[in-house]
């Protein structure tokens, strides 16, 4: 009976643990979140650089002519470091406008970048080389008095406003060859300079020339042609102009003289223009110019030397006027600096500090001058 009873209890308890469990309630689970779609991406076109097409406007001969040459280098070299953002149309030859309507161009955005000398505009540019005006008879090495054009330009950063005031930026300067003569007849002295139609161009050049002859300001592609039908007697040019222009067919003479050469040649962009390019491209221009005040002299001294080979060559007779003559010539003249160097103190530029600061400067260099200019 007892038997009986436990398994009795037994049971029960199993049947209630059974429906106990069977009737509770399962843990909860957290759902799941189903996944998006994934949308196909679209590939993205890479962005093409921008392209700038700059026109170079230069008055002077085409290449091979011995400037030209260097603005081709200039202009590659900026092609080739922008990736081929920047190229350049060049016109030479005047075929935009002539070398006194080149800073018009620029400055009003009809060209991007012109080659001017600074000589051609004195009224807008009234600091052009010192070496032109403010200091004449200077060093006749490119490479010299280049540097010391760039050192006073440092030195004196007011000039820049001149170049502000025309729209336009310095890209960089260079130089035109020292002045030489040659001549129908010879000329050795200063002497045989009396009486004589010299052909030259500019504003304080021919000053050096007046009191001694005659002057006749012709532009460079007239003068072979002047000097073929006896209307000048004699050029006045570097002699990598004698050669561009093949003087030595109608001049067969040829005589060095103390005149010193100028670094009046600048390579100006518009500032329009240039504020168009992104500032690594801005630099890139910079950059290159920079590097051209060094190349460009350096090519220039060793053209000018080439030239006189050739000269030889083609039967020139080469002279050389004598210390004495020029120490005689620059006595014959007034101070042609002080009035360069008042001329610029009136348009606003300390005229007479730049001219000291020039001859200092090649006197540090070693070179010895004939006499001081912009004295008070």
């Amino acid at each position: 009976m007892i038997r009986k009873l436990v398994t009795l209890v037994v049971a029960v308890v199993i049947v209630v643990s059974m429906v106990v469990v069977g009737c509770a309630k399962p843990a909860p689970t957290t759902p799941t979140t189903p996944t998006a779609p994934t949308t196909p991406t679209t590939p993205t076109t890479p962005t093409t650089p921008k392209h700038f097409e700059f026109t170079f406007s230069s008055a002077y001969a085409p290449p091979p002519a011995r400037h030209a040459q260097m603005f081709e280098k200039f202009m590659g070299e900026v092609t080739e470091r922008s990736g081929g953002q920047i190229t350049f149309r060049a016109f030479y030859g005047g075929a935009m406008g002539t070398v006194v309507e080149q800073l018009a161009l620029v400055r009003d955005g009809t060209v991007d970048m012109v080659e001017i000398p600074m000589g051609a505009n004195p009224t807008e540019m009234p600091i052009n080389s010192a070496f032109e005006g403010g200091a004449l008879f200077g060093p006749k090495d490119p490479v010299v008095y280049s540097k010391i054009e760039r050192m006073y330009l440092d030195a004196f950063p007011e000039i820049d406003r001149q170049n502000v005031e025309n729209n336009v930026k310095v890209v960089y300067i260079f130089p035109w060859g020292p002045l030489e003569l040659m001549s129908a007849k010879p000329i050795q002295t200063l002497a045989d300079l009396k009486g004589k139609q010299v052909m030259i161009w500019g504003y304080w050049y021919p000053k050096a020339f007046s009191p001694i002859c005659g002057v006749m300001s012709t532009p460079a592609y007239e003068r072979y042609m002047d000097m073929k039908l006896g209307v000048g007697d004699v050029d006045i040019m570097p002699d990598g102009a004698f050669s561009d222009n093949k003087m030595y067919e109608v001049a067969p003479y040829h005589t060095a003289i103390p005149l010193s050469g100028k670094c009046n040649g600048r390579v100006f962009i518009n500032l329009d223009s240039l504020n168009e390019l992104t500032p690594e491209l801005q630099e890139i221009i910079m950059e290159v110019g920079k590097e051209m005040e060094t190349v460009h002299p350096q090519f220039l001294k060793e053209y000018e030397a080439a030239c006189r080979a050739t000269f030889e060559d083609k039967g020139v007779t080469l002279y050389e006027m004598s210390e004495a003559d020029g120490k005689a010539w620059v006595e014959l003249l007034p101070d042609i600096g002080a009035e360069w160097a008042a001329s610029a103190e009136a348009a606003g530029y300390p005229g007479w500090e730049i001219a000291q600061f020039v001859q200092d400067a090649a006197e540090d260099m070693g070179f010895e001058w004939l006499r001081r200019w912009a004295v008070q």
